[in-house]
């Protein structure tokens, strides 16, 4: 069996983009059921100091599932933790930038640790974390 741990080096990175749209958000309040105003109503996210409608904070949690379930050099991971810090917002029309960078290789539990950081278009960290992955 070839060792699922060779494939990775600490300071690896790994990235994922994406526009978020209305069409974004809207598919993301029908899976989530989160139909909150700050994130589909501008008149509402204004009112309340935002310039405009907010991004759901785990839509970002989604955009670390794509990176371990698709940007990894393997596909036998699980992930296991995640932590996000939410910085400021992003707003709906940004483009997001998800960076994850290995930062910890632990072969005794098959384990591999990524430190997140994720920037809109308007150049702002809107968010950093940290994840772990089991390699199955």
């Amino acid at each position: 069996m070839i060792d699922a741990l060779l494939p990775y080096e600490e300071g690896d990175t790994y990235e994922h983009s994406v526009l978020v749209t209305a069409d974004t958000m809207r598919k993301y309040l029908e899976v989530s059921g989160d139909a909150n105003p700050l994130h589909r109503d501008p008149a509402y996210a204004a009112r309340h100091g935002f310039q405009a409608n907010v991004v759901y904070g785990n839509f970002l949690g989604a955009m670390v599932s794509h990176v371990v379930g698709m940007k990894l050099p393997t596909k036998e991971v699980l992930l296991i933790r995640q932590s996000l810090d939410f910085r400021m917002p992003a707003y709906v029309g940004e483009e997001v930038r998800l960076k994850a960078t290995v930062t910890g290789i632990s072969k005794a539990v098959r384990t591999v640790a990524l430190k997140l950081s994720f920037h809109s278009s308007s150049g702002n960290e809107v968010c950093t974390g940290q994840c772990l992955v089991r390699l199955l």
